[in-house]
């Protein structure tokens, strides 16, 4: 099965959900995309190029 995954960001609010789950939110976007703290966001994160 493929996980759902999802990234929402609203102003300074991040929140990383797969499958519906909470997996790691953050209220500095930039913290997020440079120092996620979950191995999770840290593996899909190095998907992308930014």
């Amino acid at each position: 099965m493929i996980p759902r995954l999802c990234i929402k960001a609203c102003k300074n609010h991040v929140v990383f959900l797969e499958d519906g789950h909470i997996v790691e939110e953050s209220r500095e976007p930039k913290a997020f995309f440079d120092r996620p703290t979950t191995d999770r966001a840290r593996q899909f994160l190095r998907t992308f190029e930014y």
